[in-house]
Order: structure tokens, then sequence, then C-alpha cells
């Protein structure tokens, strides 16, 4: 889904035709295949709003000096829900919810040798601090025009110089606002071999924006350099068929 381009990604197949083309491979597949190689249909599907926007104090690496401190963080906030089905005994739905990730770390501008004569300048890792709020205050707008969210995040934090790991909270706000116009989503995906039938993708709308966010009362800084929001509906179908047994 295309909420970042390291978020990851915009793919959707339309549901119904991907639920028949299962459907029509399964029976293929149960024709063919003894009981014991059978194996029934996994779903994943998702439906509904997400925001996302990323910050980094050091936007060009090139240009900065050795030995620089950079911060970045991420933040994503969804209003979604969510449905998972593998074979037909198993079925799970989400009702739609407001949920928040974020992500932030420290690092070092460096240059590293990572091969005789071949030196990289990068940044690297001091420390990092992730989590993920289930129970998230998030507004969003049908048109894209806004989105804004509020959650106390449970976050998990790692020290990489004194290899350390702890537990804590977070109290995130974000806002985002979209500009430009509203770019249309429409992706799909399909893989086989003798084994497996993959569907996936994406439909819907997407948006650029700007953000701004709040962790613990302190703006997060930096450049805002990724901002996007979306409204889809995305599946993946996964059919495996004609495997193998064991032994």
């Amino acid at each position: 889904m295309s909420i970042r381009q390291a978020g990851r990604a915009a793919g959707r197949i339309l549901l119904a035709g991907a639920t028949a083309f299962a459907a029509i491979t399964a029976t293929t597949a149960t024709a063919s295949a003894s009981p014991e190689e059978r194996a029934g249909v996994f779903k994943l599907t998702f439906a509904g709003y997400a925001a996302m926007a990323a910050w980094t104090t050091c936007p060009d690496l090139e240009s900065e000096e050795v030995g620089t401190i950079c911060t970045g963080a991420d933040v994503m906030a969804f209003y979604s829900s969510g449905g998972e089905q593998a074979g037909s005994e198993f079925h799970l739905h989400d009702q739609k919810s407001g949920v928040v990730k974020t992500f932030d770390y420290t690092c070092v501008v460096a240059d590293v040798e990572w091969d005789p004569g071949v030196v990289e300048r990068t940044c690297l890792g001091q420390s990092e601090r992730f989590g993920r709020a289930t129970d998230a205050e998030v507004a969003v707008d049908p048109r894209l025009n806004a989105v804004d969210a509020t959650a106390t995040v449970p976050v998990q934090i790692v020290d990489f110089l004194a290899d350390s790991q702890t537990s804590g909270s977070l109290d995130v706000a974000a806002a985002f606002t979209g500009t430009g116009p509203t770019r249309r989503i429409d992706e799909r995906a399909h893989w086989a071999d003798r084994y497996v039938m993959w569907l996936e993708g994406t439909r819907g709308w997407e948006r650029d924006c700007t953000a701004s966010a709040v962790f613990d009362g302190v703006a997060v800084p930096g450049e805002l350099v990724m901002c996007s929001l979306s409204r889809v509906r995305q599946a993946e179908v996964r059919v495996y068929h004609n495997t193998p047994s064991e032994g």
C-alpha cells in the first residue's frame, strides 16, 4: 500500500475477482491433490485510511560532516478494518479502529569501508524507539484533506551503545494536511508456480501532504522528507495447492 515509498508499495486487487479466482484454483487443487496434500486459501484484507510522515535532521548525508549526530522519526496513523481467513475454518474481521505507530532514532554520520577501497557515507545507529498503540484517536476527512491522531504509544527503547533495551510510553500528537491533487490507485499483481498462486493489489486514492508531530510535548525536529495520505481497500490472496507431502 503506497502510504510510503518505504512504507511501501501500492497494489490491490478487486476482492470479488480475487476470491473468485481463488475459489476456482482451490477447486482445481481439490481435484488434483490427495487430501493430505491439499491446503486452503489464505486471504488478508485491509480497508480504510492511512497517513504516513517522516522527518530527519540530516536529509543529505553527503553534506554532513563525519561525527554529526542525526535524528529521525516516522509516524503512521490508521483508521481501518481488516480481515483474515485461512481455509474455511478460520475467519477474523476487525471493526474500524484507530492505530498509531511510531519509530524514531539517533545515528552518527560516518564513512564506512565496506570493501577494500570502497567507502560509503552512512549514519550508524546509536539508539531507536518504536511502538504501536491500538486505542488511538484518529480523525479522518474522507476527501483526504486532513488526518489528526493522538495516542499514548507503548514503546521499546534500544540503546545500541549501551547494548540495552527498556520499555516506556510516548505521548504522540500528529496532524496531516493534504496538498495537491488526489491520485487514483489501481494496482494488481499475480504470481503462480506449480504449488502456489498469489494475488494481491490495492484500489483507492492517495494524496501528498504536509505534517507536524509532537512527542511528549516536544515538536519532532528536522525536515519533513515524506508525507502521504491514502484511502484504500487492499487484498492479498494466497492459494496453496498440489503441495508435495513430506516423507
